[in-house]
């Protein structure tokens, strides 16, 4: 082996290493006629194994061309790989620099190489598709010396894996093609009996020279997604046949597509994938509009953009942000380069000079497309949510009726205790009444003033009064009005009573999080409520700080949840969720209006968690947005009169100024404001000499020790590391919310300056304690699982028996063992392929129960 020209250093360096390596199979032929095309990028990842599968081949080409597309190579490459015999497999690293797409680099690297006058065929190959087995070549090859008339030979691709299919050619509907195969499904010969199809992917594929000279090949200029389409509809179009080979099998990793390669061709790291759906839909709208005759265009364009609005809506519902975007902007993207559209529809008109009523063979019709839709969204079905047997689906609904027994007993617990401890503000609710607490404001608004009022400034007496800033509280206050029929006094006793309750059952949402024991999810559920009442929130009619006790816990669970930091009993992996995200966004908007100053420990605690759970960053960022539009009147408003300083309304909510209530302005340590919270006078206690009015602050504040030295073991606790950073971040931004919040003057009253409510940091920071004590208690409960363990293992005397059938899920399956000894659960479906019978199982297109397929 000798190299001619020593350039090329990074795919000289895996070339050379490869072919000292690998040794050829055993007596390989060499095919005169054909010589392969490797098209090489920055990223080498998978250049090595597949120079080592197809060095191994049975069958040899004469010529392997590499095309460097990085630019590192200047100057041809030259050397030869021996095999068994005379015949020697010529390789040459040639220069592709500048390729915008797979068929230009195929192009330059062609202008370079130098073939040798007997190539008939080219084997075109990207670094990312690799031979599965010795005998690739070998069976393209054998089929096209059996089908001369063929103008172009594709392979069965799968995964880099080997595993699960991708593409066994495709036909033609509505001006695209389809390939009518479920996307990772087993390979069960399903797909075996096509063999004529309108396109397949030039990845793998065979391309005799004459195809090349009578059609051009794959030009630059319908882009790397949309050149195997384009030139397999040229040669349908002209009369001659698309095949694809089933036996010709290869692993196909599509490192473009699947955004593990930039634009520039470089490596991009797995765990953050780039989107790439712009290139594909971009190919999709060029080869749609190019299929019609150019007079059509405007008009098809224009039916284009509003198609666009109607999938961008599909692709926002689906959770595709960046999917919708680039529906929308797709139709206006093409119009960037009209050149590369005429010449697309030029080269397209020039090729038709075929049968058109040959092709109807070559086209889906929609039962195959309902067909292929629904085993789509069956196998898609069986991937996210595991098939489940009935005795698991039984286990499953008998731990949902015992929680809802374990919570609906909590919530009437905690109502029973409203009533039983205000009976008389409870009666007055009852007989149709209003309640009244001397710091909350009574009002006669309608609907439409409380709107107004939460969104601009106004004022008390009907506009002669002082004017006040907007109140954003009233936005929660207007879906119980509407559901009183806008009596604003009896919306008020509907929102006391609705969320008394609600905060246990958030609270028991938020301890659902981290752990899955009923008795103590129902603990904290009920130490949350009682806190209600102990600090006076019940009893002063404390209706903004009881909208945060009742939304708070339940946003940090939806947020949990979203990031994929949960528990489960479900035989089911936690994992991120959009929806979760969204459900957080709406439970946060009702906290922060309520209590504006939550917005100060909200956004340092957002940005920690970015910080700590880095992947979804974008749905952590785009939480609090909701929130945020809400805020904005309030926001405008204390900026706009930052320096009269109305900042201070941030501290403030919707509840009378009164020195009762929250104290005057003071500055102090953690422990006063505690002891002011809880009622005791630290000046009072010494000598210390107990007296009967200390048994609730002293009962309160051992029981806050205890809690806060269990919630410290759990910065300890290896399992839950993560979670209890997060959380031990919210109990000390509450803290610091508190000092702050105590200091700050947010009214007057009739003894003076009014300090701001200690409140809302100091819930923030008891929520955190509290859900700590969950994670201190674990998962509590296992995984369901069908087997006791040591059930499932085989007894020795049983080990030569053969295995049993599984459990029928559903009549029309049957079960099957793989040669591994694999259960399998094959499906005999209807037939998908035009003019062919389906030869093995496919997926099941049924909602009620999902058969997988091995």
């Amino acid at each position: 082996m000798s190299f001619v020209a020593p350039q090329a250093q990074d795919v000289r360096q895996v070339l050379s290493s490869v072919m000292n390596e690998c040794s050829p199979a055993a007596s390989p032929h060499v095919e005169d006629a054909v010589a392969a095309v490797i098209t090489v990028e920055h990223d080498l990842t998978y250049l090595p194994d597949t120079l080592r599968a197809l060095l191994r081949q049975s069958l040899l080409p004469r010529v392997l061309v590499i095309a460097d597309c990085s630019g590192s190579t200047t100057e041809p490459l030259y050397a030869q790989f021996p095999v068994d015999g005379p015949a020697r497999v010529e390789v040459q690293v040639v220069r592709a620099r500048g390729a915008s797409s797979f068929g230009d680099a195929l192009d330059k690297a062609l202008g370079y190489a130098r073939l040798p006058g007997r190539i008939r065929a080219l084997w075109l190959l990207h670094d990312d598709c690799r031979p599965l087995d010795n005998h690739c070549l070998d069976e393209l090859v054998d089929t096209w010396h059996s089908n001369p008339t063929a103008s172009l030979l594709g392979a069965k691709q799968y995964d880099w894996q080997g595993q699960g299919l991708h593409d066994v050619g495709r036909y033609a509907y509505h001006h695209r093609t389809v390939s009518l195969v479920v996307d990772s499904e087993p390979d069960q010969q399903q797909y075996d009996a096509r063999q004529d199809v309108f396109a397949v992917s030039l990845a793998g594929a065979l391309v005799p020279m004459q195809t090349m000279k009578d059609l051009g090949g794959p030009g630059a200029w319908a882009g790397t997604f949309g050149q195997a389409d384009d030139l397999c509809r040229r040669i349908c179009l002209s009369g001659g046949r698309v095949v694809i080979v089933p036996n010709a099998r290869v692993a196909h990793a599509g490192a473009r597509m699947s955004g593990l390669r930039d634009r520039n061709g470089r490596a991009v790291q797995p765990d953050h994938p780039l989107d790439a759906s712009m290139g594909p839909i971009l190919a999709r709208e060029r080869y749609l509009l190019t299929d019609f005759a150019l007079p059509w265009w405007p008009l098809v364009w224009l039916w284009r953009v509003l198609a666009a609005l109607w999938f961008m809506a599909v692709d926002l519902i689906g959770k595709r942000p960046y999917r919708a975007l680039c529906r929308l902007c797709a139709p206006w993207r093409i119009l960037a380069n009209p050149a590369a559209l005429f010449t697309m529809r030029r080269r397209l008109t020039s090729a038709c000079h075929g049968d058109p009523r040959r092709l109807d063979i070559l086209q889906a019709n929609g039962q195959q497309i309902r067909q292929w839709r629904q085993r789509r969204q069956a196998f898609h079905d069986q991937q996210e949510h595991p098939m489940l047997s009935h005795l698991a689906l039984a286990h499953l609904r008998q731990q949902f009726l015992r929680r809802l027994a374990w919570a609906s007993g909590m919530t009437i617990a905690v109502l029973a205790a409203l009533v039983a401890t205000h009976w008389p503000l409870c009666r007055a609710i009852f007989s149709g009444g209003a309640i009244h607490a001397p710091s909350l404001p009574s009002s006669g608004a309608d609907w439409s003033q409380l709107l107004t009022a939460a969104t601009t400034s106004w004022s008390w007496a009907g506009g002669v009064g002082q004017p006040a800033v907007p109140a954003p509280f009233l936005l929660v206050l207007l879906p119980f009005a509407l559901l009183t029929g806008g009596h604003v006094a009896q919306a008020m006793a509907l929102m006391l009573l609705a969320e008394t309750g609600l905060a246990a059952l958030s609270f028991w949402a938020l301890a659902g999080v981290v752990t899955r024991s009923n008795p103590i999810r129902v603990l904290l559920g009920l130490l949350w409520a009682c806190l209600a009442f102990a600090l006076g929130i019940v009893d002063g009619l404390q209706l903004p700080m009881l909208t945060v006790m009742a939304f708070m816990p339940a946003a940090f669970a939806f947020v949990f949840k979203a990031v994929g930091l949960y528990q489960t009993e479900a035989p089911v992996r936690p994992k991120a969720s959009v929806q979760q995200a969204a459900l957080a966004s709406i439970c946060f908007l009702p906290v922060l209006v309520a209590e504006p100053q939550l917005m100060l420990a909200m956004i340092p605690l957002f940005i920690m968690a970015i910080c700590l759970v880095p992947s979804h960053r974008v749905m952590l960022l785009l939480m609090p947005l909701p929130s945020a539009l809400a805020l904005a009147p309030t926001l405008v408003n204390s900026l706009h009169h930052a320096n009269q300083g109305l900042f201070r309304q941030l501290f403030a909510d919707l509840m009378i100024p009164s020195t009762g209530l929250t104290g005057q302005p003071r500055t102090g340590s953690l422990g006063q404001l505690l002891a002011r919270l809880l009622g005791l006078d630290l000046s009072a206690l010494w000598p210390v000499r107990w007296r009967p009015e200390l048994w609730r602050p002293a009962t309160l504040a051992c029981c806050l020790l205890v809690v806060a030295l269990l919630a410290f073991i759990t910065l300890v606790l290896p399992r839950a590391l993560k979670t209890a950073r997060i959380l031990w971040s919210t109990v000390l931004l509450g803290l610091i919310l508190a000092l702050i919040s105590q200091a700050v003057c947010t009214g007057l009253d009739e003894t003076g300056p009014v300090a701001g409510s200690v409140l809302p940091g100091m819930m923030l920071a008891f929520m955190g304690l509290l859900a700590c004590l969950g994670l201190l208690a674990g998962r509590a409960v296992h995984p369901f699982s069908p087997l006791a363990p040591g059930h499932d293992q085989v007894p020795e005397g049983d080990a030569d028996r053969p295995p049993l059938p599984p459990a029928q899920s559903s009549s029309t399956s049957a079960a099957a063992v793989d040669g591994r000894g694999t259960d399998c659960q094959a499906l005999a479906g209807p037939g998908s392929d035009p003019g062919h019978g389906r030869r093995g199982g496919g997926w099941s297109g049924g909602a009620s129960r999902r058969t997988p397929v091995c």
